[in-house]
């Protein structure tokens, strides 16, 4: 899959496009000490956003997993203190824009008409979150912290030595017992329906962009509010040197354009949507204290979310950290009309519900030995790999993500294990296959236990049956392996044997990987949707 990771580095400044699919970006230190602004960009498909099984994600449903994706990286990085901003915006490939933010950072939704003169400017998150404002200075009190000349400060620390800028964040260890949250702010953008909102003629319009920016950009706004920031935008994108650019180029001049009005970091990202643009993933994360929590979100945020999006509605309904588990502190930041997955279930799907729930306890114990088998035969491929190969070097990463969902505290054992089986068959970050197809390519074969193979077959062609019987078992005894199995690749053997888990301990639960069989007909169908054959 297409993607572009920007982290800082020793450079004062850094760019970045991908002229295939119109995005790009420019970043710079600017008068700071250090750059501490990080970016991901992510193309998407439209089966990432689309549960095995099941219908594609609506727009609510896909913010909700942006909701969650911020504070698991918040619940991941809680013992770090330096900490960062969210601005995080999908594109569902159908219109919609869905945008979860956290602090000051920004998305806009941009129209040109066919000149290339901007039309109109609508900001895609509707608020930000900083410490001077009503709502969030009343809860920031409440909840034990101080307000000191607009900044957070910790009710332990003189507040001229520590404070902080923002109210909410990812990271931030020392202030989040002074209200500090990583609560998101979500926000759904239908693209016709700005334009309408805006008063543009669809026929005017000849070019569309996403620009998302870190509060660096937005200081050149005289007026810190949403229409102050989509004025300054506008203004910048009036000048006749801003036409006709690539996303890379336009990127370049909007920084250097707001470089006179801050000493901040700055850094702008680019992305061209229109009828033939893909779903994607665009965030820009402004880190405070260091680099280490916008690096760390950048890095994680892409697999994060196709992990969320891969899991059942009903698996991420049950998450800890699902919308439906924090409805109170949801709710209190975004919109009733976000319907909340499984909050309204009161039928006999409910009542099924409720009677799994009331065994989850009992079935969690059933769960835990196959999550270990999993995590075993996983840690022990990734032992073996040849790291250094074009292919292993493929797998590793993909291996890396497996026994993450194995580790993850905060989901259950069930979750897990269809969170693994999923996470397989989903398409690989760099091609077209699925995470199991590049696995199989793997043709790395231990030579030791070659050799054993090939001794197997000459004892029982040379002495027949009885004696092989011996010999098999200590082959099985020395390599862990049955004796023909010696002859497969690495790649092979691990999918045969996360395949003989999935036989042997999964045939009671078919319902992890099939939300709703099409007929009453007994299912003898593969339930994790890989294809397994042998």
């Amino acid at each position: 899959m297409t993607k572009i990771i920007s982290i800082p580095t020793k450079t004062s400044e850094s760019s970045g496009a991908n002229k295939e699919f119109k995005f790009g970006y420019h970043e710079i230190q600017n008068r700071r000490s250090s750059q501490e602004d990080a970016l991901a960009w992510q193309i998407l498909s439209s089966e990432e956003l689309t549960p095995q099984g099941e219908t594609k994600l609506t727009p609510p449903e896909i913010a909700h997993r942006l909701w969650t994706c911020h504070r698991l990286l918040d619940e991941q990085g809680k013992n770090q203190d330096s900490g960062t901003t969210a601005s995080t915006t999908v594109y569902d490939g159908n219109g919609n824009l869905i945008t979860a933010t956290l602090a000051d950072s920004s998305a806009f939704l941009v129209f040109y008409d066919q000149a290339d003169k901007p039309l109109g400017v609508r900001r895609l998150n509707s608020v930000i979150h900083r410490p001077d404002q009503k709502k969030e200075k009343q809860r920031i009190q409440e909840e034990g912290g101080l307000i000191h000349k607009g900044r957070v400060a910790h009710p332990e620390v003189n507040p001229q030595v520590l404070s902080l800028a923002v109210s909410r964040a990812i990271g931030d260890k020392f202030y989040k017992e002074a209200g500090v949250c990583a609560n998101s702010s979500l926000d759904i953008v239908n693209i016709a329906q700005a334009a309408e909102e805006l008063e543009i003629d669809p026929e005017n319009i000849g070019k569309i962009q996403v620009i998302s920016v870190c509060d660096g950009f937005t200081d050149a706004a005289e007026q810190q509010t949403k229409e102050g920031h989509e004025n300054i935008l506008l203004s910048f994108l009036g000048d006749r040197h801003c036409r006709k650019k690539t996303g890379v180029e336009l990127a370049r001049l909007l920084v250097k354009k707001a470089q006179c009005h801050t000493e901040d970091n700055i850094s702008v990202a680019v992305q061209d949507v229109d009828e033939t643009t893909p779903p994607f993933l665009l965030g820009l994360y402004d880190g405070h204290g260091s680099q280490r929590m916008s690096t760390f979100v950048a890095k994680k945020i892409g697999e994060l979310f196709t992990q969320q999006c891969a899991l059942s509605r009903r698996a991420y309904a049950k998450q800890n950290l699902s919308v439906k588990n924090n409805e109170t502190v949801y709710r209190a930041d975004n919109p009733d009309s976000f319907e909340i997955e499984g909050a309204a279930e009161e039928d006999s799907d409910d009542y099924l519900a409720r009677l799994e729930d009331a065994s989850s306890e009992a079935e969690e114990k059933e769960y835990q030995p196959i999550v270990l088998k999993l995590f075993a035969l996983t840690k022990k491929y990734k032992k073996n790999l040849d790291r250094e190969s074009p292919q292993g070097k493929k797998i590793d990463p993909i291996l890396d993500q497996l026994l993450t969902i194995l580790a993850n505290p905060i989901i259950t054992d069930k979750m897990k294990i269809q969170a693994f089986y999923d996470y397989l068959s989903c398409r690989h970050t760099t091609d077209e296959l699925k995470n199991i197809e590049v696995i199989e390519q793997d043709e790395n074969r231990s030579a030791s236990k070659f050799i054993f193979g090939v001794i197997f077959i000459i004892v029982s062609l040379v002495t027949l049956i009885l004696p092989s019987i011996l010999v098999s078992g200590l082959v099985y005894w020395a390599t862990d392996r049955s004796p023909f199995d010696l002859f497969n690749t690495e790649g092979e053997q691990y999918i045969k044997e996360v395949a003989l888990v999935e036989k042997q301990y999964l045939k009671n639960y078919s319902s992890f990987f099939n939300s709703a069989p099409s007929t009453e007909e007994e299912d003898t169908t593969n339930t994790s949707g890989l294809d397994f054959t042998y």
